[in-house]
């Protein structure tokens, strides 16, 4: 009971007015009245079901829906909401009692609406330039896609559950990275889309809109369709090879005009790959571009967080953006897509020379192959186990795993940090942990997931950070 009484205090403590000294007395006491009412649990259920919306489930759900338009189609003269109870009888004898709240309709509705989000998740990725009548229907209108830096309401659920208050720190395929104000409560989580409600009104856009932008996107990257109108390469070299006229002649026996041929030498093509301390050239014009892409990201997306609250604070307020604000927001988000198409464009370049520069490594180090330093490490800490265990008892095989796994994992890092200077990335490192770290956790029992959590990953996870600011990269 004491848990449950400390979750429903957790999912409450974000309902709290800012500047109490400017609300009534009335108004205290209704959010305490609230507040009580929100420490139940079905209480908070019924709250979450009839308020909380993604974007996108907000326009699924409150569109109109079916028995609005079979009341359109088959009373398209009724403009009142406000019927006697008589009236509304007849109305719904005249339309039919639908079968509501059977198992079938249930699992067909269910279906319909995984249908329209992955339909409206492709619209957003780009993937879909039309629309089929007869496949699912979508709203008219759509949110845009939640951008980095949009102050949210998640959805928790397991021990802490409740709706909290954060940002989004990343998108993702699988939903939003979350990082929650109470970080000391809550690390930073990965949230599905349908669980995210943003804590401002989205602008709605046409349906329309979205799908002529796809169709504009996807003809932007398709080659020019002129191309077989360009000779071919055999047909140019052969061209190159041709002698070329360069006046006549007369021969003197026969009075005929003969041409001059001169043999143009062929150009030497440029070489791309020139080196620059065993390093192509091109390669490292491209990391300087994107290291100074970057560093504009990181300063792009900090305005766009600031220009975020400043919006927020504005329509707290209730008064309308001005002009120069929106102007300004927009031309951050433009610059904001315009870095990540040209660090995509950078990254697909950078990649044709990773297979050359893995070949190129003088001499192998830990982090070339981690499966090796996780057996050994295993292996060593089985072998500790073993030594101790004349000590300390523990007959449960699943416990003994549990200790070998953790401390293998605490062998490998002191192994890395040993060997740090021989090491050309710390993000190396921390891939390699925490990869074994996701390893332990699957491995463990679903209801031991949270005080893993809390006693293990978040711990490293800060360790991690602090590795990354305070440790220089080695570079490639």
């Amino acid at each position: 009971m004491e848990s449950h009484t400390d979750e429903s205090q957790d999912a409450v403590e974000n309902l709290e007015i800012e500047d109490k000294g400017d609300t009534s007395q009335e108004m205290q006491e209704n959010v305490n009245r609230l507040k009580n009412v929100l420490k139940l649990s079905k209480a908070r259920r019924f709250a979450y079901c009839e308020f909380f919306y993604s974007p996108v489930d907000a326009q699924i759900f409150c569109s109109e829906n079916e028995f609005l338009s079979l009341v359109k189609e088959n009373l398209p003269n009724l403009r009142t909401k406000k019927l006697r109870k008589s009236e509304w009888r007849v109305i719904r004898r005249l339309i039919g009692k639908p079968r509501r709240l059977s198992v079938n309709f249930l699992k067909e509705e269910r279906r319909t609406l995984e249908e329209k989000r992955a339909k409206i998740q492709n619209v957003y990725r780009g993937e879909v330039t039309q629309i089929d009548p007869d496949s699912v229907d979508l709203p008219s209108k759509l949110p845009r896609p939640l951008m980095v830096g949009t102050k949210v309401f998640a959805k928790l659920s397991g021990q802490k559950d409740g709706v909290y208050a954060g940002t989004i720190d990343a998108t993702q395929d699988d939903g939003y990275r979350v990082v929650f104000e109470k970080e000391n409560l809550f690390p930073t989580t990965v949230v599905t889309e349908d669980q995210v409600m943003s804590a401002v009104p989205q602008e709605l856009l046409s349906l329309s809109y979205f799908l002529t932008t796809n169709k504009a996107n996807l003809k932007s990257q398709l080659p020019p369709s002129n191309n077989v109108f360009l000779p071919s390469q055999a047909l140019v070299e052969r061209m190159q090879q041709q002698s070329v006229i360069t006046g006549y002649t007369i021969d003197p026996q026969s009075n005929m005009s003969l041409p001059v041929y001169n043999t143009v030498p062929q150009k030497k093509t440029s070489v791309r790959d020139d080196k620059v301390g065993n390093f192509p050239v091109r390669m490292l014009v491209i990391i300087v571009k994107m290291c100074k892409l970057l560093e504009h990201k990181r300063s792009t997306i900090k305005l766009l967080r600031s220009l975020n609250d400043e919006a927020i604070k504005l329509s707290r307020y209730g008064t309308q953006f001005p002009k120069p604000f929106v102007t300004a927001f927009a031309e951050v988000v433009v610059d904001l897509e315009s870095i990540n198409k040209m660090l995509r464009v950078y990254a697909e370049a950078l990649n044709e020379y990773r297979s050359n520069l893995l070949n190129q490594r003088s001499r192998p180090v830990v982090t070339d192959r981690p499966e090796v330093l996780r057996r050994t490490c295993h292996n060593h800490a089985n072998q500790i186990l073993k030594h101790c265990s004349s000590v300390i008892q523990v007959q449960d095989e699943k416990a003994k795993e549990v200790i070998a796994m953790l401390s293998s994992l605490l062998l490998q890092i002191r192994f890395l940090g040993q060997h740090a200077i021989s090491s050309r990335s710390c993000a190396e490192e921390i891939t390699i942990l925490t990869d074994s770290l996701k390893e332990l956790k699957d491995s463990l029992p679903a209801d031991c997931h949270a005080a893993f959590q809390d006693g293990v990953e978040v711990h490293l996870k800060q360790i991690f950070n602090t590795l990354l600011k305070v440790r220089p990269q080695n570079g490639i």
